[in-house]
């Protein structure tokens, strides 16, 4: 039972991407002092524009990226060993009025690659390595008393995972938590923090 509410936890990568717009595409707006990295970033990849580009590397449209959204890209190197080459001239892509990330993941699909967010930036990898690399992000945790989905809704906020828990377990998401962690994997808090919220759920059943 401890570990029902984990497994009924979707943890799914939210392909968030950058601005990879042409000009005609408005500017991000700039972040506002001690504004949350996150957020800004967020803020880029909804930005509504045109995308056009004929014939340009993959490297080329993270130059791009980089330089309108001010947003760190990192490809994972895994993806270079299914022949890959991010040199080559192989992306021709062009829509209007589209949000940056929606366009982006138009242009990564013929290559089977996804983006997402991350504390680090933006990253492109394959789901199953995107999944990975989102759940395997250091965090911390310190909880006392606070409600089970306020808690996983913080660390998706903070870290980029889309972390979503099921419906039919509200009476769990509200399940008051006391945890700290210090800098563990994502996956494991998340994991700890169901573990204690099942145990609580199930010992107030008891009790009423």
């Amino acid at each position: 039972m401890r570990r029902t509410l984990c497994r009924m936890i979707a943890a799914a990568v939210l392909a968030a991407a950058p601005t990879a717009a042409h000009a005609a595409a408005p500017a991000p707006v700039a972040p506002a002092k001690n504004a949350n990295p996150m957020d800004a970033a967020r803020r880029a990849l909804d930005e509504v524009g045109d995308m056009s580009y004929q014939g340009k590397s993959l490297n080329e449209v993270i130059g791009d990226i980089k330089d309108k959204a001010k947003v760190d890209v990192t490809i994972d190197p895994t993806v270079y060993q299914f022949g890959f080459d991010p040199n080559q001239p192989s992306i021709t892509f062009a829509a209007k009025g589209v949000k940056l990330k929606d366009g982006l993941r138009q242009a990564l699909a013929p290559f089977n690659l996804k983006c997402g967010l991350t504390k680090d930036g933006l990253y492109i990898s394959t789901e199953e390595g995107l999944t990975t690399k989102q759940l395997r992000q250091r965090v911390s945790v310190d909880c006392d008393g606070t409600a089970f989905g306020a808690a996983v809704k913080q660390l998706a906020a903070d870290t980029g995972a889309n972390l979503v828990i099921d419906p039919r377990l509200k009476d769990k998401a509200n399940a008051a938590v006391t945890l700290k962690l210090d800098d563990v994997p994502l996956e494991t808090a998340v994991r700890l923090l169901a573990e204690v919220a099942d145990h609580l759920a199930g010992w107030m059943s008891r009790a009423g």
